[in-house]
C-alpha cells in the first residue's frame, strides 16, 4: 500500500468534499461565536457539523497509508508548496501548476451557458443573502442602532466593504508585487515564503492598531464632547468624527493611533473600537458580498479570438483586457483560499501526526485490504466452479 500525493487527493476532492466540509466548518465557527447558547449547548448543537466536517475534509488522508506520519506530512507539505508556486512535477495535477489545474478546474463553468451560470451564483447569492440579512439584523440590536431602518446597518456593512476591499487590493499588489521582487534577486524559495509571512504579521499588527488601539498602547484621540464615548476629535481638521471610512492618520500628545472616520457621529462608531462581535458582523458582512463577487467574477468567459487571425475590434479588445484583469483577481483569491484550506488541512495532519494513530490506520487498512482480497478470490473461485459445473 502506497501514500498518495497529497496534491493527488486534494485535486481529485476539493470540489466534492474539501470545500463542502471547510464551508461547513466556517458556519459552525460563525454559529459558536455570535450564539448566546451556553458551550455544553453549542457541544449538543454542533457536534453532528463538526463530525461531517471532519468526513468531508480529513477522509481522504485517513484512507491513504502513511499520511498520518511526522515525516510523511513535512515531505508532503514541500510538494504542495511547490505545486501552489507552480513548479511540480508533471505528474502532479495541472502538470506540476496550480494554475493550470485551476484553470481546467473553471474551464466547464466559464464555458457554460449563461442560464446555468445564472443558476449557480444566484443558489450561491441565496444563501449568502439570508446570512447578510442575520449580519444586518445583528448590528440592529445594538442600542446605537435600536430604531432605525435596515438601511442604516446595511450602508454600515457596504462602507466595511469598500473597505475590505481596498485592503485586498493593497494585500495582493504588495504579496505580488514583493514576490517577483524577491524571484528576481534569488531562485530560493523559502524567500517568496517569508514574504508571505512576514507581510501577513503586519497586516496583522497593523489592523490591530485599527480596530482596536489600545490593543498596542496607542492612545485615542480626545473626546469631541458630544457626549459619545468614541466619537472624537480630529487633529486633522478639527473636526468630530465616528469611527468608519475612510482612513485617516490622527495624532494627540499622548501618541499615534489610526481611526476610521465618518460623517456619523456616535453611530457606528461603537462597531469599530471595543465591540468584536460587531466588528466580526461586519467582516462576516463585507465578506459575503465580496465573495459573491469572487465567484461571479471567476466564472467570466474569455474573449473569443477572430478567426481570421486580423486581431479583435477595439471594443472588444478593451473588454478582453478588462476579462483578463477582473478573472485574475477572482483567480488570485481563490487561490488564497486553497492556501488557506490547504494550510489548515496541513495543521491538522501535525497534530494528528503526534497521536499514536499510525497503527490503528495501518492495520485498518491492512485488514480491509486483506479482506477485499479474499472476497475477491472467493467471488472468483465462484465464478470458476459455476462455469465448470
Amino acid at each position: 500500500m502506497d501514500t498518495i500525493n497529497v496534491v493527488q487527493l486534494y485535486a481529485n476532492y476539493a470540489g466534492t468534499h474539501i470545500y463542502y466540509g471547510m464551508e461547513v466548518a466556517v458556519l459552525s465557527l460563525s454559529f459558536q461565536f455570535f450564539s448566546a447558547l451556553p458551550f455544553a449547548s453549542l457541544i449538543l448543537s454542533l457536534w453532528s457539523c463538526w463530525l461531517c466536517t471532519v468526513a468531508l475534509t480529513l477522509a481522504p488522508w485517513w484512507f491513504n497509508p502513511g499520511a498520518l506520519t511526522l515525516n510523511s506530512v513535512l515531505e508532503q507539505w514541500l510538494k504542495w508548496q511547490v505545486w501552489m508556486e507552480g513548479f511540480g512535477e508533471d505528474s502532479m495535477p495541472g502538470k506540476g501548476d496550480y494554475a493550470q489545474w485551476h484553470k481546467g478546474r473553471m474551464a466547464p463553468l466559464r464555458t457554460a451557458k449563461w442560464s446555468l451560470k445564472l443558476w449557480i451564483i444566484a443558489s450561491s447569492a441565496l444563501l449568502r443573502s439570508v446570512l447578510l440579512l442575520g449580519c444586518v439584523a445583528g448590528l440592529r440590536v445594538a442600542p446605537e442602532l435600536l430604531g432605525s431602518p435596515p438601511s442604516v446597518a446595511l450602508g454600515v456593512i457596504l462602507q466595511a466593504t469598500a473597505l475590505l476591499w481596498f485592503c485586498m487590493l493593497v494585500y495582493q499588489a504588495l504579496l505580488v508585487g514583493g514576490g517577483l521582487a524577491i524571484r528576481s534577486m534569488t531562485r530560493s524559495r523559502v524567500w517568496p515564503l517569508l514574504w508571505t509571512v512576514a507581510l501577513l504579521v503586519a497586516l496583522s499588527i497593523f489592523f490591530s492598531a485599527v480596530l482596536e488601539p489600545t490593543l498596542l498602547g496607542l492612545a485615542l484621540p480626545a473626546d469631541c464632547g458630544c457626549g459619545e464615548s468614541l466619537c472624537r476629535v480630529c487633529p486633522a481638521d478639527g473636526a468630530s468624527h465616528g469611527l468608519a471610512t475612510p482612513l485617516v492618520l490622527c495624532q494627540d500628545d499622548a501618541g499615534v493611533a489610526y481611526q476610521l472616520y465618518t460623517s456619523w457621529c456616535g453611530t457606528a462608531a461603537r462597531y469599530v473600537v471595543g465591540q468584536p462581535k460587531a466588528l466580526a458582523l461586519l467582516f462576516v458582512g463585507a465578506f459575503l458580498i465580496l465573495s459573491c463577487a469572487v465567484q461571479l467574477l471567476g466564472h467570466m468567459r474569455d474573449v473569443d479570438a477572430p478567426k481570421d487571425g486580423k486581431g479583435r475590434p477595439p471594443l472588444k479588445a478593451v473588454w478582453a483586457g478588462v476579462v483578463y484583469v477582473l478573472r485574475g483577481w477572482s483567480d488570485f483569491w481563490h487561490k488564497q483560499k486553497d492556501q488557506a484550506i490547504g494550510g489548515t488541512i496541513f495543521l491538522c495532519l501535525t497534530v494528528l501526526s503526534f497521536l499514536p494513530l499510525t497503527w490503528l490506520q495501518t492495520s485498518t487498512l491492512y485488514n480491509a485490504k486483506f479482506a477485499a482480497n479474499l472476497r475477491w478470490r472467493a467471488r472468483r473461485e465462484m465464478f470458476l466452479d459455476n462455469l465448470m459445473a
